[in-house]
């Protein structure tokens, strides 16, 4: 009898464990792409209108993007959260705030996840720009810098849309407090 309810015990964790669904590998995102995940949770909230600077760092060290095929390794990034109070036109806007060595990278995320990129920017110049029709909601851009460019270097971010958020209400997502805007 006890050998069958090792056996009926050893069965169960091994069922559990081939139904579990994906493991997060150490090396990539919740969504399989990427390095790391990426880190909202110290993003600067805007809506239309608005704008934030920041340096690069805060925000992980996210390899790749669902957009684009150009690996990010060794880069950092910094992340802005901003709302849109109505469907239309959406224009992000980010230049480079010092230096000599300016190239960075626009990404427009429809939440917190690397794959889930809507458009980017992927310029040589010291600014870059994504115009995107977006509906109303939360969204995320996300500066990275290409070729390992340095830690705490610093940036300015505008948004540009015809609709504001009004009315804030807060949501938890992805283990941390984040800002999220009615109509």
């Amino acid at each position: 009898m006890k050998k069958i309810a090792i056996s009926l015990a050893a069965l169960a964790v091994v069922a559990s464990a081939a139904f579990a669904g994906p493991k997060e590998d150490a090396n990539q995102g919740p969504t399989g792409v990427g390095e790391g995940a990426l880190d909202c949770s110290g993003a600067a909230s805007i809506t239309c209108g608005g704008s934030a600077s920041g340096p690069l760092g805060p925000g992980g060290t996210v390899a790749a993007y669902g957009c684009t095929t150009l690996s990010y390794d060794g880069a950092e990034e910094g992340v802005v959260e901003f709302c849109v109070g109505g469907a239309g036109t959406v224009s992000v806007d980010v230049t480079y705030a010092h230096g000599s060595y300016n190239d960075l990278d626009l990404f427009v995320l429809g939440s917190c996840d690397p794959g889930d990129c809507i458009d980017a920017s992927l310029g040589t110049s010291g600014s870059e720009n994504v115009t995107a029709a977006l509906g109303a909601g939360t969204y995320y851009a996300v500066v990275d810098g290409w070729n390992g460019l340095a830690d705490g270097s610093g940036y300015d971010l505008s948004v540009s849309c015809s609709t504001p958020c009004t009315n804030p209400v807060i949501e938890s997502t992805w283990g941390a407090v984040k800002s999220i805007y009615a109509k």
